[in-house]
């Protein structure tokens, strides 16, 4: 449950930096299509690999 919650914190905090550099450059109408696919890529990956890394390092202990 603590590394749901965990997972979970982090996404959302992904998600706010994501939607800041969205805002920013919408707001500057030189929207960067890579800049914002490099954040939506690392936004959907970045909880994943952490939970696997728990979850590897979870397994090794074991």
């Amino acid at each position: 449950m603590e590394i749901i919650k965990w997972v979970i914190t982090i996404y959302m905090m992904m998600g706010f930096v994501t939607l800041r550099f969205y805002l920013v450059d919408f707001r500057d109408s030189k929207m960067d299509i890579s800049k914002f696919t490099v954040c939506l890529i690392a936004l959907f990956l970045f909880p994943l690999f952490w939970f696997l890394r728990k979850l590897i390092a979870a397994n090794f202990k074991l």
